[in-house]
This record gives C-alpha cells, sequence and structure tokens, in this order.
C-alpha cells in the first residue's frame, strides 16, 4: 500500500494571510480511478489547460465549478484527502536567525508534510507498513537548499511516531513535477517522475488556493475517521463548501 500526496504552494502574501501550502492525499489503490474521473470531467468541460482560480472569467466560471464540485466529490466519497496550511500576517516570527529566514519556505513545507495528513495515526489493524510517495510541483531554483528540503524528509524515517505507524519513505519515491504540463489526452499536467513511471497532478492549485485552513485528521488511521466536517457540510449547502477551522500547532 502506498499513499500518494501531490503538494504545491505559494509564498505570496495576501492581506492577511501567507506562506500557502497544499496537498491533496491519495490511496494508491485509488489513484488512477481519482485521476481518471478527473481528467473525464475536465475534457468534458474542454479545461485543456492548467486550472487556476487567477484564469477564471465569467464565461467560465461554471465550469471551474463544475470541476471543483467532481473534485470535492471524490473527497466526501474518502478517495482524496486535502489538507491547506497558511500563516496569518499578524503574526510575526521574533528571534530568527538568518539562516532560519532563508530556509522558511523549506522549513514549513516540512513541517506542512509531517504533521498536515495526519500519518503518524495511520497504522491499521493489520500492521501493513505504508510506503510515502511524494510528487512536489516543482522546487524553486536553490538547488542546495532543495537537497537539504528531501535529505530532511527522507529523515522522517527515523522519526519513533513514523516507525510506529510503519510509515517509509525512500529517496526514488519523492519526485518534483511541472503542473503547467499536459498532453493532448486531456490529461492534468501528466510528467515523468525519475522512477519513469506515469504519475499526474490534478486540479489541486485550485483548492489550494481558497482561503481554507487545515485541520488534522483524528487520532485513528486517516482513513478510518469520519468525513471531515466542511465535506459533510457541502452536502447539505452547496452556497459554502469549506467551513474554516483553525490552525493547529505543530508538535
Amino acid at each position: 500500500m502506498e499513499y500518494v500526496i501531490y503538494t504545491d504552494e505559494s509564498e505570496k502574501a495576501g492581506q492577511y494571510f501567507g506562506n500557502f501550502y497544499g496537498g491533496a492525499l491519495v490511496r494508491s489503490v485509488d489513484l488512477h480511478n481519482v485521476l481518471d474521473q478527473i481528467a473525464l470531467k475536465k475534457a468534458s468541460l474542454h479545461l485543456n489547460d492548467e486550472v487556476k482560480w487567477t484564469k477564471i472569467t465569467a464565461n467560465y466560471l461554471a465550469k471551474y465549478i463544475e470541476l471543483m464540485d467532481c473534485f470535492f466529490d471524490l473527497i466526501a466519497e474518502d478517495k482524496v484527502k486535502v489538507r491547506i496550511m497558511f500563516t496569518k500576517n499578524s503574526n510575526v516570527a521574533t528571534n530568527l536567525s538568518t539562516q532560519q529566514r532563508r530556509e522558511t519556505y523549506h522549513r514549513l513545507y516540512y513541517q506542512f508534510l509531517k504533521h498536515a495528513f495526519g500519518l503518524r495515526f495511520a497504522a491499521g489493524p493489520t500492521g501493513e507498513r505504508i510506503g510515502l510517495r511524494i510528487n512536489l510541483d516543482q522546487l524553486p531554483a536553490n538547488k542546495e537548499q532543495n537537497t537539504q528540503f528531501k535529505a530532511f524528509l527522507l529523515g522522517l524515517n527515523r522519526n519513533s511516531d513514523f516507525k510506529r505507524a510503519g510509515v517509509f519513505l525512500r529517496e526514488d519515491k519523492i519526485a518534483e513535477v511541472e503542473s503547467r504540463r499536459s498532453n493532448r489526452g486531456g490529461r492534468i499536467a501528466e510528467v515523468e517522475s525519475r522512477r519513469s513511471n506515469r504519475i499526474t497532478t490534478a486540479c489541486f492549485n485550485a483548492s489550494m488556493s481558497s482561503s481554507v485552513r487545515w485541520h488534522s485528521g483524528s487520532t485513528t488511521s486517516i482513513w478510518r475517521s469520519q468525513p471531515d466536517n466542511h465535506v459533510a457540510e457541502r452536502k447539505r449547502s452547496r452556497k459554502r463548501p469549506f467551513t474554516s477551522t483553525s490552525i493547529r500547532g505543530f508538535v
């Protein structure tokens, strides 16, 4: 069993919030079904390029809403887990070293991947080990910092919580993907990973751009927890897709 994680981020600061990190987690057994459903919906709507809220126009609004309805239905069906983290601009970090400030992007990215999906609670009743496959949106050009960042991700294999949960990550399971590429078949940004297997990033940029705050999973298996409140509420009313919850501090 693998958990496949797709991530994207934006360092841009809005009026109140900044440092946005978003990700979607899919079981490997559900991956092709999830990608096919999104790709088919995208093709039926004739959305041939990367999906971004910044590209939206009055003529495309209904199409974007229909595509995101498809995505949120997959969340409600427990086939996709979405988590989003961001910082509040009024909370200014103090007493940081020059190095810490320089590495803010990678440090926050690491904390997001480590904590946002509740992976330390992923252990199932059978004790089956769970591999991670992490698909990062293309990282910035600083190769040294990127290499260090990936090394820290691999260091999660030594984390006691991850060991107890049976979660592990191999170096060849960390890939950078280019979300702007797509092929003629309507796939959404399909790219080659270093393992030469085909992987696809879906419309997670769009979900990340929403002003939604992530909340961690329950203390049971992340796939056996109850449906998220904002998903259940969305089924009752399409007018308010999400219910904001406060960001929890990192352990």
